[in-house]
C-alpha cells in the first residue's frame, strides 16, 4: 500500500505529460486542427499503458526527482524509446491499425521525452531554489570534494539541505570531461593537480576525499597533493561500506596512515595457512605484543587444536585473552591457553613444549627498541640471542615440526646492537643442521600503528600541543601494515624451507618527516602551530634501512610480493662455539660482548656523528638518554615493533 501511495503522484504527473505530448503532436501534425479524432481517441489508453510500462522497466516511474542526474535522464530516454516500440507493436502489429499516422510516433516521442525531462528539471530547480546560500550557516566549513563520481554524487545528495556542518563549494576530478559541469548544482572547478590553487581561490577550509575505490598508490598521490594545501583533509568510508548501508557517505574519517604506505597492500592467500594450521598445536612467544597478538588472533581462526600464548607481561596477556575470547564461541571448548612465562626460561619452555606436544612455534619475543638495547647490551644478548639458541635446541628435542623467527630489516648491515642480535638470530636459524625441525626467518620493516612506533608518538605529541620530535630530517624507513606482517609470517610458515629468510616487498622507503607532516594535516594543524624539532641521531640509529645484503640473492617465491633472501651460511660448529663464548661473557664487560658480536657479525658498524642540515652535528650520549626523554618528551626513535 505504501508503495502505491508513493507512486501515485509521479504516475499522475507523467501520465498528464504523456497525454499533453500526444495531443500537441496531433495538433502539430495537422496544422493545429483536430482531425481524425476517431483514430486518436482509441490510441490514448494504449499509448499511456505502453509509456508507463517503459518507465517502469527502466526504473523511471518513481518521483525521487530532486536527485536527478545524467543517469536518470538517460533512463528516461531509454524508457520513452521502449514505450514507443511497445505502442507500435500493439497498434500496427496486434491491432493492425494502419490509420494511425507514422509521423506521430516520432513527433510524440520527442515531445514526451522533452516533457518528462522538463518535469524532473523543474523539480530540481524548485528544490535548489528553496536552498540558497542564506540557509548555509556562517559557521559551516567551506569544503571541496575530490571525486565527482559515484561517491561524490551521493555526498552532494546527502549534504544538500542537511545540517552536516559543511558547505560544498566545488568538486575536483582528474576526468577533464567533467570540468565545467556540475554535480547537483555544485560545479566541478578543476583537477586534483590544481588543488593547491583551488583551495585559496575558493576560500576552501577542508578537503573531502570521495574516491573510496582508489588504490593505495592513487590515494597516496591524492594525500600528497592535499598535504601541500596545508589544510585539513578527510575521506569518505569504503565503497563496500557505503553500498552495504553500514555507514553513510557523509560519515567522514581521518585518512588512516595504514592506507598511506604508498603502495597497494600485499594480499596473501591464507587458505593454505588454514589448511596447514588446522588441528595443530601452535605456540606464540611474545604473544601479547603488536605482532604476537595479531598472530594469535589469526591463528585461532585457522582452527588449531590448541594455541599456547607465551608472554611475561601480565596486563598485556590479560587483554590478549579478552580479545581472543571475543573470537570464540562461549559454548565451545576454549582452544587457547595463556601462559605467563619468560621465553628465555629453558625449564619452563621444555615443560610447555613437551607437555603440550607443540608442533609449530612463532617466536616474536625479543627486545626491539634500539636505544634501550644499546643501553642494556648484556640483557639484550641474553634475551634475543641466547634464549633463541636454547629454545631451538629444546624445540628440536621436543619433536616440534616448524619454527618461525620474527626478524627485522635492521639485521641488514646493522649499526645497532638490536640489529646485530636479529642478524645472529637469522644466522642461527639458517646454519643449524637440518633435522625434524624446520626453522626459518621472516624479515620486515616498521609496522604502522604498533606499540611504540612513530605514529602513536606523533599523535600523542600533536594532541598535547607539543613539538613533534624527529631525530633527523633525512631519516627514512620501510613501512608495512600489521595485517601484511602477520600474513607474511603465516605464509612463510607454510612454504618455508629450513634456513630460508623471507622478505616482503615493501615498495619505496618513506621519510619520517613526511609522515609527521601528513599527521599534522590530518589533525587540521600546521607547522606554525605544532613545530617539528630535530634532535639528532641516537646511538645505533641509521638514516635508512636495507632489506637485503649486497651478496644476498633475491629469489622470487610462489607468492606475489614475497621474496626469499639467499645469503651466506656460516659454519655451524664455529657459530655454536662462538655462542658458547658469548654466553660466558654476559657477566663481563659490555665491550667484551660487543667485541664478540663484532666477531660473529663482521659487518657490524657502530654509527658515528651525523650532521643535520643547517644545524651543528648532534649526538646524544647514552648517559644522557633518560634525561633527554624527560626534557623533550617521546622521540620518533628508530624502533622496530613486532
Amino acid at each position: 500500500m505504501s508503495r502505491i501511495k508513493w507512486y501515485w503522484k509521479p504516475v499522475t504527473l507523467q501520465s498528464a505529460a504523456i497525454l499533453a505530448s500526444l495531443l500537441l503532436s496531433w495538433l502539430v501534425r495537422f496544422s493545429f486542427h483536430f482531425r481524425y479524432i476517431t483514430v486518436l481517441w482509441p490510441a490514448i489508453p494504449l499509448l499511456l499503458l505502453a509509456r508507463l510500462i517503459g518507465l517502469y522497466l527502466f526504473h523511471s516511474l518513481h518521483g525521487n526527482w530532486r536527485y536527478t542526474g545524467p543517469t536518470d535522464l538517460a533512463r528516461v530516454l531509454q524508457a520513452t524509446v521502449a514505450g514507443s516500440l511497445i505502442f507500435m507493436v500493439i497498434e500496427r502489429g496486434l491491432l493492425a491499425n494502419k490509420a494511425f499516422p507514422l509521423s506521430i510516433y516520432l513527433i510524440e516521442l520527442i515531445f514526451t521525452t522533452s516533457f518528462l525531462v522538463a518535469l524532473r528539471a523543474a523539480v530540481v530547480l524548485l528544490f535548489n531554489g528553496t536552498r540558497t546560500n542564506r540557509h548555509v550557516k556562517d559557521e559551516s566549513v567551506r569544503a571541496l570534494v575530490i571525486g565527482a563520481g559515484f561517491a561524490g554524487h551521493m555526498l552532494a545528495k546527502e549534504m544538500r539541505g542537511s545540517n552536516t556542518g559543511f558547505h560544498i563549494v566545488g568538486f575536483a576530478d582528474d576526468d577533464r570531461s567533467k570540468l565545467g559541469t556540475s554535480v547537483h548544482g555544485v560545479p566541478v572547478v578543476g583537477t586534483i593537480d590544481q588543488l593547491p590553487e583551488l583551495v585559496p581561490g575558493h576560500d576552501i577550509q577542508e578537503v573531502l576525499i570521495a574516491v573510496p575505490s582508489a588504490t593505495k598508490s592513487q590515494l597516496n598521490r591524492i594525500v600528497q597533493i592535499c598535504s601541500d594545501t596545508k589544510i585539513r583533509f578527510r575521506s569518505v568510508p569504503s565503497l563496500g561500506d557505503i553500498l552495504s548501508g553500514r555507514v553513510s557517505v557523509n560519515t567522514f574519517k581521518d585518512t588512516d596512515l595504514d592506507d598511506l604506505i604508498g603502495r597497494d597492500k600485499v594480499e596473501l592467500d591464507l587458505a593454505p595457512v588454514i589448511e596447514f594450521l588446522a588441528d595443530k598445536v601452535v605456540m606464540v612467544t611474545g604473544a601479547a605484543g603488536s605482532i604476537g597478538s595479531e598472530l594469535c588472533r589469526q591463528i585461532l581462526q585457522c582452527g588449531p587444536e590448541k594455541l599456547i600464548c607465551i608472554d611475561r607481561d601480565e596486563t598485556a596477556l590479560f587483554h590478549l585473552g579478552e580479545s581472543l575470547d571475543a573470537l570464540t564461541d562461549a559454548s565451545s571448548e576454549k582452544k587457547f591457553h595463556l601462559w605467563m612465562a619468560d621465553a628465555a626460561d629453558g625449564s619452563t619452555m621444555k615443560k610447555v613444549l613437551t607437555g603440550n606436544h607443540v608442533q609449530v612455534i612463532f617466536h616474536a619475543a625479543a627486545y626491539k627498541h634500539v636505544p634501550l638495547v644499546e643501553a642494556n647490551v648484556a640483557e639484550a644478548t641474553k634475551n634475543n640471542v641466547i634464549a633463541l639458541w636454547k629454545l631451538l635446541e629444546i624445540a628440536e628435542e621436543a619433536g616440534c615440526d616448524r619454527f618461525v623467527l620474527i626478524s627485522s630489516d635492521k639485521a641488514v648491515n646493522p649499526s645497532s646492537f638490536m640489529g646485530c642480535t636479529k642478524r645472529i638470530g637469522e644466522l642461527l636459524v639458517a646454519s643449524r643442521p637440518a633435522g625434524k625441525l624446520k626453522s626459518m626467518s621472516v624479515r620486515f620493516g616498521n609496522v604502522l600503528g604498533s606499540q611504540g612506533s612513530v605514529v602513536p608518538t606523533f599523535k600523542s605529541q600533536i594532541a598535547r600541543g607539543d613539538a613533534i620530535t624527529i631525530t633527523h630530517p633525512e631519516m627514512t624507513r620501510f613501512f608495512m601494515a600489521i595485517s601484511e606482517a602477520v600474513s607474511l609470517v603465516l605464509q612463510a610458515s607454510v612454504i618455508g624451507g629450513h634456513g630460508e629468510i623471507y622478505v616482503l616487498n615493501m615498495g619505496e622507503p618513506i621519510k619520517i618527516v613526511d609522515l609527521a607532516e601528513m599527521l599534522l594535516r590530518l589533525s587540521g594543524k600546521s607547522e606554525t602551530e605544532i613545530p617539528i624539532q630535530y634532535t639528532g641521531l641516537r646511538p645505533g640509529e641509521k638514516l635508512y634501512e636495507e632489506l637485503f645484503y649486497g651478496d644476498e640473492e633475491m629469489a622470487p617465491t610462489s607468492i606475489d610480493g614475497l621474496r626469499m633472501a639467499k645469503g651466506r651460511i656460516v659454519n655451524w660448529p664455529k657459530l655454536n662455539s662462538q655462542l658458547h663464548q658469548l654466553a660466558e661473557l654476559l657477566d663481563g664487560s659490555v665491550a667484551s660482548i660487543r667485541q664478540k658480536v663484532k666477531e660473529i657479525i663482521p659487518e657490524y658498524q657502530q654509527p658515528g656523528v651525523m650532521d643535520i642540515p643547517n644545524k651543528e652535528a648532534v649526538t646524544v650520549p647514552l648517559a644522557q638518554w633518560a634525561k633527554d626523554q624527560k626534557q623533550i618528551g617521546p622521540l620518533a626513535i628508530d624502533t622496530q615493533i613486532n
